[in-house]
């Protein structure tokens, strides 16, 4: 059986930290799954955004010791102190999974300024999972955008600092992160290989989560949550029945309407007409 990665990367400039400061960059991103021996120990180079999707982990710097858990976001600052590590990683009894990013730059040092922060380890208890999956995800299919990237760390630092981002915590979680994925690429019509790579699990291991919990096959799934996604762009009318097949990911329009009918019993032109 294949084995399952526990750490998914995404890099954006490299490695060797001599590059000179610049406004904003992001030098790499992505996600951690549960694993008992997941741990790092070093000087922080860059700045380090981390969001706890679930399980529990720890950071030791400077003698303190603090444990996050899920719903927690945490930054680690660069140049915490000069030539002192700062160690991280899973509690070996309920690992945890999150999603990352590491940023360096001077745009980040005015918005810690404007907020007042001088804090080395910031650690709160936030609704971010959204934002965190969206950002890191768009990095992984987009690449690095400046314009991109300032507005995520904003919205991100305002409601950690100065939202209601720590209110009516909701309960996330693996599903949770998985019916997000869904919803903002469904369109797109990724392949099972592209969701298990995106969200940084095994291909085989995926599958059979899905399988267990949807009742069905993956492709399956997508095909059904495609089609009523044209469902709903059939109802304005803004698109015709051939563009919202390409849209979708269907060869030609003729198979489109083919799994639209097997869906709903009646030809996605007929639908329009007779709904709206």
């Amino acid at each position: 059986m294949p084995t399952v990665t526990f750490e998914k990367v995404y890099r954006y400039v490299p490695e060797e930290y001599g590059v000179p400061d610049e406004f904003l960059h992001i030098r790499a991103a992505g996600f951690v799954l549960k694993s008992p021996e997941y741990h790092h120990r070093r000087v922080m180079p860059d700045t380090l955004f981390e969001y706890i999707v679930e399980g529990e982990g720890y950071i030791e710097y400077d003698g303190v010791r603090y444990t996050v858990k899920k719903g927690d976001c945490v930054i680690m600052r660069s140049g915490l102190s000069e030539n002192k590590e700062v160690a991280y990683g899973s509690n070996k009894d309920n690992p945890y999974l999150k999603l990352w990013f590491a940023a360096y730059g001077e745009f980040l040092e005015s918005m810690f300024a404007a907020f007042k922060i001088s804090k080395p380890i910031i650690v709160k208890r936030c609704n971010l999972l959204e934002q965190f999956q969206t950002y890191v995800m768009s990095l992984s299919r987009e690449g690095y955008n400046p314009i991109t990237s300032m507005a995520a760390i904003s919205e991100i630092m305002y409601k950690i600092f100065k939202g209601s981002a720590s209110e009516n915590l909701a309960e996330h979680n693996f599903d949770k992160m998985v019916d997000l994925y869904i919803e903002r690429n469904v369109q797109y019509n990724p392949t099972l290989t592209t969701a298990a790579a995106d969200l940084g699990i095994n291909e085989t291991s995926f599958g059979r989560y899905f399988a267990k919990r949807f009742g069905m096959s993956y492709k399956k799934y997508m095909l059904s949550e495609r089609l009523k996604l044209a469902q709903r762009l059939l109802k304005d009318k803004e698109y015709s029945v051939s563009e919202i097949a390409s849209m979708l990911g269907f060869y030609d329009q003729s198979y489109f309407s083919k799994c639209f009918k097997k869906e709903f019993g009646v030809y996605p032109t007929i639908y329009r007409k007779e709904k709206y």
